[in-house]
């Protein structure tokens, strides 16, 4: 986003008549104020004039203060001061002498020269203005990739942080200076999610999965993997031994030890001592092995209550959108993992004579813990940023610019490296520029030097006495005054020199004193002619003033601000002025503002727009800005005067209706040929019906009735009312080609050799 330069009273306090503390800031090279009278205008020019009873406070740029300045204001004190001084009007300049011949002379030896140091500055800022027409083709191609790349991204993660759709511009500008970082966009839009979910809560961590001690001695123990069997040398015992049915006999035995002396499964009678036989075949190690088996699977089983609890737990009471997916494929490995160890141990409980070995699930349970790990990572932060949404949204914010940075980082590399190098060729060209531009500059003050050695005030008299003619102001002229040197005065045609005009107009008093701040503000009221720095403040200047005049005067203040804005350039002329360093111009004649105004309000940078206005005897400033239409995050300025006559153009070109766009060609033909440059309305149609006459022709030349019936039909307009037609024959009905009715329009504006104007206003009111 392009930003206000600074100019040289950075900031007005307002503290005077009825500004009650009222800051005026953005202040930049050229200020527009406009305001209704009586809302203030005045006191802001006084203000910036200063004086011993003024309470504002003006803030210079760079620790200068008002010295460092001559400030030059034009307002009513200005005028009464200026007029009514018996008529007497300091000199502007200084006479020519006798040695003007010689030091002419001098100049034209040392100019040459500076013209040629002139060419260079301006070859340098031709060469510039490629290099930087080359840099934004290079910074629209880059804009364009960075939002092309990001584009998925950026869609997903709108909802969070605003302008991430909207301004290409902006948001290459935060791509530069966000250093790169990536993130997993999965958490990240959970963490965004809570950060802006008023509803969001925390959450507990987990504690991760542990195998206790006890259940790793009997994963590992050494019972599990050897055969149990009897030790006993009785005979039965080494029988059951030989068929390896010992533990099916032991376990045959506790269901059917009851008997009644006669074997369960082939119902013979037993021997006598058969139960002290096969008690005899069980012994004590072998009945400690088994209680031991038998102690492992308890505890085992309830090792596997515990975790079966653990997964419970997790899943129940935890958040589930930070669970990753893959925690249930390990509660089931773990689980089954469990059930089957659970399963071998109970085998081997039923029959001591096997061997098993149980499954290994350590690796899983580790896996299960980093997951953990993670989860709790992303719970602690959770909690962080709902603990502290404001600075969790800014985290998250921060987080999403660093992965968009992250995912251009190498094209951000290469522009960067890219414009290094452009840097350093703009360096070296600005260097050789400046170089000439200092060269030059000392050569114009040897010429400037010379030059004060003669005097212009009777160059600066004629020119004024030219505009006074032009304008058609032919009763009175500007002479010398001979009782002071170097002074003028007004006078009367036919009057004594020494005799000062009396009786003038208001708008002859204005007119004359605003032609005299004019030449002061380009001249020098000195004998060396130097041109110290200005500041120029313009209050209201075509106060009882005729449509003429005010046209002269607009020139005339255009011309001050051009030379103001020469500030603005990167590398100017060495012939071109920038002594004015800021100028404010202050009005609440509507159409004097909009003349002057709207070449202007394009250029934000260098040129700002405020509304003064008055509520319950309260002054106050507002700064007319917008945001552009085009570029949503790019700040522009507001005219706040409506520009009707504009209006008109806009709607000229967008009116689609026959009947419609007559009605828009009449208004514009009546204002501007009939109220702005005073036409007679009989004298109009002459000009254009009769004496142009032979321009209405067809392709091949032959007379175009038709169009010149329509152009008469266009000037019988300006003389309907609204909402009526001064005949029928001159009634527009839809069927009629709109676009002919432009031609014919444009064609107005030709015979009456105003074409540019014509050109100016398509131009400035197109939709864009």
């Amino acid at each position: 986003m392009p930003n206000k330069m600074p100019a040289e009273i950075r900031e007005i306090l307002l503290n005077d008549a009825t500004f009650h503390g009222v800051t005026i800031d953005n202040l930049t090279l050229v200020n527009f104020f406009y305001g209704n009278n009586g809302s203030g205008k005045s006191t802001i020019g006084r203000a910036i004039n200063g004086g011993s009873a003024i309470k504002s406070k003006i803030t210079y740029d760079r620790d200068k203060t008002a010295a460092n300045y001559r400030t030059l204001v034009y307002n009513q004190d200005y005028i009464a001061k200026l007029i009514n001084n018996a008529g007497d009007i300091p000199g502007v300049f200084t006479f020519h002498t006798a040695e003007d011949e010689r030091i002419e002379t001098q100049i034209s030896e040392i100019m040459p020269m500076r013209m040629e140091y002139a060419n260079k500055v301006n070859a340098t800022r031709d060469l510039l203005a490629d290099y930087e027409k080359k840099a934004a083709g290079r910074v629209s191609s880059y804009r364009e990739i960075f939002w092309q790349t990001t584009d998925k991204v950026r869609q997903r993660f709108s909802s969070f942080v605003s302008g991430l759709l909207r301004g290409k511009d902006a948001f290459m500008d935060t791509i530069l200076k966000t250093p790169p970082e990536e993130s997993d966009l999965d958490e990240l839009e959970q963490l965004c999610a809570s950060a802006f979910d008023s509803n969001a809560k925390t959450y507990e961590l987990i504690n991760k999965m542990t195998i206790p001690g006890s259940i790793k001695d009997v994963e590992s123990s050494e019972l599990l993997k050897q055969k149990i069997a009897s030790r006993s040398e009785t005979p039965f015992a080494e029988y059951m031994r030989a068929i390896q049915a010992t533990s099916w006999v032991q376990e045959g035995h506790k269901h059917f030890h009851k008997n009644d002396g006669k074997c369960p499964y082939c119902q013979q009678e037993l021997p006598a001592d058969f139960e002290e036989q096969l008690a005899a075949c069980f012994d004590n190690q072998y009945q400690e092995d088994v209680a031991t088996l038998q102690r492992m699977a308890e505890s085992y089983y309830s090792y596997a209550r515990k975790v079966s609890d653990f997964f419970s737990y997790v899943f129940e009471s935890r958040n589930p959108a930070f669970l990753a997916e893959s925690l249930v494929s390990y509660q089931s490995a773990i689980v089954n993992t469990i059930e089957i160890n659970l399963t071998m141990i109970q085998q081997k409980i039923k029959d001591p004579a096997t061997i098993v070995e149980l499954k290994e699930y350590d690796s899983l349970v580790d896996s299960l813990n980093h997951e953990i790990d993670r989860y709790n990572e992303q719970t602690k932060k959770n909690n962080e940023i709902i603990a502290n949404r404001r600075q969790g949204r800014k985290e998250c914010e921060r987080k999403i610019w660093s992965h968009l940075s992250y995912m251009v980082r190498d094209s951000v590399e290469q522009f960067k490296n890219e414009s290094i190098q452009h840097e350093s060729e703009i360096k070296s060209i600005k260097e050789e520029g400046n170089e000439a531009y200092k060269n030059g500059k000392a050569l114009q003050e040897q010429i400037d030097a010379l030059r004060s050695q003669t005097g212009n005030t009777i160059d600066a008299m004629k020119s004024i006495n030219t505009i006074l003619d032009d304008s058609g102001f032919q009763g009175f002229r500007l002479e010398e005054n001979p009782a002071v040197k170097n002074h003028y005065h007004i006078v009367r045609p036919g009057q004594d020199a020494d005799s000062p005009a009396t009786n003038l107009s208001e708008g002859e008093r204005n007119f004359i004193a605003f032609l005299y701040f004019y030449h002061e503000v380009k001249g020098s009221n000195t004998k060396t002619n130097e041109i110290p720095e200005k500041i120029v403040v313009i209050d209201d200047p075509v106060s009882s003033m005729d449509s003429q005049v005010l046209f002269v005067v607009c020139a005339l203040v255009r011309e001050l601000i051009e030379i103001c804005l020469n500030n603005s350039r990167a590398l100017t002329e060495i012939t071109r002025d920038d002594y004015i360093k800021q100028i404010f111009l202050l009005t609440h004649n509507t159409y004097y503002h909009r003349q002057l105004s709207h070449d202007y309000v394009a250029n934000y940078e260098a040129v700002s727009f405020y509304r003064i206005y008055k509520e319950d005897n309260n002054s106050d400033v507002e700064v007319c800005t917008q945001w552009h239409p085009l570029r949503p995050s790019e700040l522009m300025n507001r005219n706040p005067v409506e520009d009707a006559y504009a209006a008109l153009w806009r709607e000229y070109q967008e009116v689609k209706t026959c009947t419609a766009l007559m009605s828009v060609i009449r208004r514009i033909l009546e204002y501007y040929f009939l109220q702005i440059s005073c036409y007679n309305g009989l004298d109009l149609r002459k000009k254009i019906l009769e004496d142009n006459r032979h321009k209405f022709v067809k392709p091949d030349g032959s007379f175009n009735e038709k169009s010149h019936r329509l152009a008469r039909t266009m000037l019988a307009y300006i003389y309907a009312d609204s909402i009526g037609f001064n005949d029928g024959m001159d009634y527009v009905h839809e069927g009629f080609d709109p676009d002919k009715m432009r031609d014919i329009f444009k064609l107005v504006f030709d015979i009456m050799e105003q074409p540019q104007h014509y050109k100016m206003m398509i131009e400035n009111t197109s939709v864009r």
